[in-house]
């Protein structure tokens, strides 16, 4: 089976990667909790990561348009559905410490 790659259709050779650059969890989680003023226990966090992880990696996609309101709009669903009481305000913030810092490093979260 061929695998190519999405943003030029390139085709990849077997075991071949082109985004290989990975955003550690915990960088991620230790970048997070110096940025907040608040407190975010950590089955909290552990929530919003996967969530984040899920919309990021999986629903989007490689190379998957997006605005960064209707991400955190989606991870806010996920928490209300979780019954986690986080402000979306709180949400929000977070989602965009957490595009932010994948803006300046590149690549995809765990």
């Amino acid at each position: 089976m061929k695998r190519f790659y999405i943003h030029t259709g390139e085709q990849l050779n077997e075991g071949e990667e082109k985004h290989s650059s990975k955003i550690s969890s915990i960088d991620m989680q230790r970048y997070i909790y110096e940025q907040i003023d608040f407190n975010l226990p950590l089955e909290h966090w552990d929530k919003l990561e996967r969530s984040f992880a899920d919309i990021w990696n999986n629903r989007l996609g490689i190379g998957g348009s997006f605005y960064w309101n209707s991400i955190a709009q989606q991870v806010y669903q996920d928490i209300l559905k979780a019954r986690i009481l986080l402000t979306e305000q709180k949400v929000t913030f977070i989602v965009n410490l957490m595009l932010s810092k994948i803006e300046q490093d590149g690549g995809f979260l765990e």
